[in-house]
């Protein structure tokens, strides 16, 4: 359309020379043909879809060139698109409104049917609630009750407090849990008294001491301990503890000397190697530092006289083996360890503590006695103590002896010897007398 003017208005230019006026107006013919076809063009991109006011503003559109081409058929197409778009959609507006209704009605068929359902089933469930309640608080509890006292009568009463305490207080159960471990404790009380009968004093002396006092069980048990530290070498075994000797432990010298716990580490035919539970004692390996041997050694001699005249009776002493003690090597300084003893009471070698001790498991504490003699008291509670076995040997005649530290732990280069340690005493003794 632009191009057209543009020559149109160059032939209008040149006046009457030669047809330019006529083609002057030819061109603006075809200028006037082209706008109108955009127009119908851009009438035509708009016929699409199911949107109304698209076709709408193409009717606009074609009436701007009413007349041309087929501008007013297309009108009559958008008018017919238009009523045919509003009526479907009336239709579907009609189908809404129709389901709407439909589902309207069904629901208050459905509430009424709930209704009637709720009115018929609410007293079916409050009568099953009420059911429920009579069979938790009462039917149950009742029967569980009953089995509980069937096993009372019975006398089975560590099974019927576990139903009582399931009970949580109902009737007199918790009556009931009182009068059962009152029975039990009776019976363990009785079952003691009869084993002690029997002859079976450490089961009979064990049964009394877990009573705590019920009763007279404190003073049956002093009644019998005695024997019962004699009969319990007899059935003792390793990791037990037993009583034998006295030795002054708890630091208080007016009442006089504490019974002496023994560690059980072996059990051989009718003997038993035993070990002091705690250290006893505060003293040097030797009084020279020469004496750094176990076959030499002070200490060697201290237990096998002080300590062994101060310690036991002279029929306890009858229990107390001689034994051949072996002069072990240190397995990690090639110190002398002298020659084999022989000896009532000794000391552990590193060997020995590695056979009979778990790893790390050798520690130990002290007694007060044993601690008001100066030995050092770790964090742990326990205390650093002597072995047999030699230690590191040192230039200028300083020599060492072997102990196991306050972790458990073997210290093979050890101690000086002229250094006070703790002592646990060690011995096999007879269970055959």
């Amino acid at each position: 359309e632009l191009s057209y003017n543009s020559v149109a208005e160059k032939f209008i230019a040149l006046g009457e020379y030669k047809d330019s006026q006529s083609l002057a107006e030819q061109c603006k013919e075809n200028a006037e043909t082209c706008r109108k076809d955009s127009i119908l063009a851009d009438g035509k991109s708009k016929i699409n879809g199911t949107v109304v006011t698209h076709y709408e503003e193409a009717i606009k559109i074609f009436q701007t060139i009413s007349g041309w081409r087929d501008a007013d058929e297309l009108i009559n197409v958008c008018q017919r698109k238009i009523d045919e778009i509003k009526a479907k959609e009336e239709a579907d507006r009609l189908e809404r409104e129709r389901k709407a209704e439909l589902a309207r009605i069904e629901a208050e068929k459905a509430a009424k049917k709930r209704k009637k359902i709720i009115a018929i089933v609410t007293p079916v469930i409050c009568a099953c609630i009420a059911f429920v309640i009579i069979l938790i608080t009462v039917i149950i509890p009742n029967f569980k009750y009953n089995s509980a006292m069937e096993l009372y009568e019975a006398q089975k009463y560590d099974a019927a407090i576990t139903d009582f305490k399931a009970l949580n207080g109902y009737k007199d159960s918790e009556n009931k849990i009182a009068e059962c471990e009152a029975a039990i404790t009776d019976n363990k009380y009785n079952s003691a008294i009869a084993d002690i009968k029997k002859g079976n004093i450490v089961k009979g002396y064990k049964g009394l001491i877990a009573l705590n006092g019920y009763k007279d069980s404190a003073e049956k048990a002093n009644e019998i301990y005695e024997k019962y530290k004699t009969e319990i070498f007899k059935v003792a075994e390793i990791g037990d503890i037993i009583f034998f000797g006295t030795y002054e432990q708890d630091n208080n010298t007016k009442n006089g000397k504490e019974d002496i716990e023994w560690l059980v580490l072996a059990k051989e035919d009718n003997k038993l190697l035993i070990i002091s539970k705690y250290a006893i004692e505060s003293q040097k390996y030797s009084s020279f530092s020469s004496g750094y041997t176990w076959e030499n050694c002070s200490l060697r001699k201290w237990l096998n006289k002080s300590f062994f005249d101060n310690a036991f009776t002279p029929d306890e002493k009858e229990y107390i083996l001689t034994s051949t003690i072996s002069a072990d090597e240190n397995p990690e300084y090639s110190s002398d360890a002298g020659n084999d003893t022989e000896d009532k009471v000794f000391l552990l070698s590193t060997t020995e503590v590695k056979k009979y001790f778990e790893s790390g498991n050798a520690q130990c504490s002290g007694t007060a006695y044993c601690y008001s003699r100066g030995i050092k008291k770790s964090e742990n509670g326990n205390c650093w103590w002597w072995l047999r076995t030699p230690g590191r040997n040192t230039y200028g005649g300083y020599y060492c002896a072997a102990g196991v530290g306050s972790d458990g732990s073997i210290s093979y280069e050890g101690n000086g010897v002229n250094i006070e340690n703790a002592v646990r005493p060690a011995m096999w003794i007879d269970i055959s007398k």
